[in-house]
């Protein structure tokens, strides 16, 4: 069934410093919302955080989704470099490393073949929601890179010239100093595997200039578009209607003809008061919405939980059943470097959790125990390259947050399972606690059945 896209309610109270509401029609079956938001700035270029911060969505009045915007693009990023959010509006153009860059200075300490780095910004502006370039060396000489290739090529207004890189991790343990010269060209698009292409600026990689007024159109995916087949992609999206049961669900409306549908399907959206930095000044605030949906019923589930068009189902006994993917988000403190043992709920299949962690206080390995079985113990490093190797987008990784994914298939029962664990433990590590924030931000994607 062909799913139908037009534009939804009304966003009301689109306010600076309040929350915007939506109200979403029932009776549908949601494969996503698109969210379009405009802004203006006077004093910085205008970024997505201008405009959304805090969104949560809503099922009968409970949170099932909670992310900020700027969260929601990386991440969405991660599973595929055409998710990332577009801009509309802008002047500016975006500026990356479409080269390896040369080696411009006289390099020190111990370095080896693997060892990342990052240009530092000095001069440089980052584009809004942009990352700085990432550098890998694929060379030495006596302990001393000789050769780079460029893992991410970063996205900036204002690109720097000869620059001493920072590292981010290193298989050494033990790295100096030195300088590269990236040559950071105009990106114009990005093609299937992740290499800049030259030439003027295109759709979705403008970048907003001071005084702009632009479009951000950023997408919330309720049909989990990481999954690898349409139809099982289709299967996560989430109903608000369901056929006539034999047994109905209290916590949903029965109507005449016995089916039963969600009281309410809401999102909130705070509007920042000045802007993402706190300080600039922001007009021609606008969020307009454009909801993904199909005509199609849930499925009912019977006692044994044999789901309905399965061979065994038994309707005298089913039930409305929703299996979606929810968004937790939670703040983790901490006060020194180390490890930071954190106790995740035990009531759900985890599919994946993120950590962003405040930049300089870097997560630099991970470890995952479940019930005394050690499922994940990877450094940063590695598990980047594993996310890489398992199909996820190398642009979108970032020195400032871990992601430990736990299912690559069709089937959410694959992920990790800590319904009825004894024990549950996730451990980062912290290289140091430098950040007058000293938070991490943990966003738990967690499979469960809902109403």
């Amino acid at each position: 069934m062909m799913p139908k896209a037009k534009p939804g309610p009304a966003v009301v109270n689109v306010v600076p410093g309040q929350t915007a509401t939506i109200d979403f029609i029932i009776g549908g079956n949601y494969r996503a919302i698109y969210l379009s938001g405009t802004v203006k700035n006077a004093t910085v270029p205008p970024s997505i955080g201008d405009i959304m911060g805090n969104i949560v969505v809503k099922r009968n009045g409970k949170p099932v989704r909670t992310h900020l915007a700027t969260e929601l693009d990386a991440l969405n990023s991660l599973d595929s470099e055409n998710l990332r959010s577009n801009v509309i509006g802008a002047t500016g153009q975006t500026l990356g490393a479409l080269a390896a860059p040369s080696v411009g200075g006289t390099f020190t300490g111990t370095w080896a073949v693997g060892d990342l780095v990052t240009p530092t910004v000095g001069s440089a502006v980052l584009a809004p929601g942009g990352q700085r370039a990432l550098f890998a060396v694929t060379a030495v000489s006596s302990g001393l890179p000789t050769a780079f290739r460029v893992v991410n090529p970063g996205q900036y207004a204002v690109a720097p010239t000869s620059t001493t890189p920072v590292v981010v991790t290193s298989a050494a343990g033990t790295v100096g100093t030195g300088t590269v010269t990236p040559a950071f060209l105009v990106l114009a698009s990005l093609n299937p595997n992740g290499l800049g292409l030259a030439g003027s600026a295109s759709y979705g990689s403008v970048t907003p200039a001071v005084g702009d007024t632009c479009t951000f159109i950023i997408g919330i995916f309720f049909d989990d578009i990481s999954r690898s087949s349409f139809v099982a992609a289709k299967a996560f999206a989430w109903p608000t209607k369901w056929p006539a049961p034999s047994r109905t669900n209290p916590n949903l409306r029965t109507n005449g003809d016995g089916t039963q549908q969600l009281e309410s399907l809401q999102m909130e959206i705070s509007v920042p008061l000045n802007g993402a930095s706190g300080a600039s000044t922001c007009t021609a605030h606008a969020i307009t919405c454009t909801p993904e949906i199909t005509d199609e019923l849930g499925l009912l589930v019977d006692a044994a939980g044999v789901l309905q068009g399965l061979p065994g189902f038994n309707s005298a006994t089913s039930t409305p059943f929703t299996g979606i993917i929810q968004w937790k988000r939670s703040n983790v403190p901490y006060t020194a470097a180390g490890d930071l043992p954190i106790l995740p709920p035990k009531n759900a299949l985890y599919q994946q959790i993120s950590f962003f962690n405040q930049p300089g206080d870097n997560i630099t390995k991970l470890q995952v125990v479940l019930n005394g079985d050690v499922k994940r113990f990877l450094t940063k490093d590695m598990n980047d390259q594993l996310l890489c190797k398992r199909g996820m987008n190398e642009l979108g990784l970032d020195p400032n947050r871990f992601d430990f994914v736990a299912d690559y298939s069709d089937d959410p029962l694959d992920a990790l399972d800590v319904r009825i664990a004894n024990e549950f433990t996730v451990t980062p590590t912290l290289a140091a606690a430098l950040s007058t924030t000293k938070t991490l931000v943990q966003i738990s994607k967690v499979y469960l059945a809902s109403e």
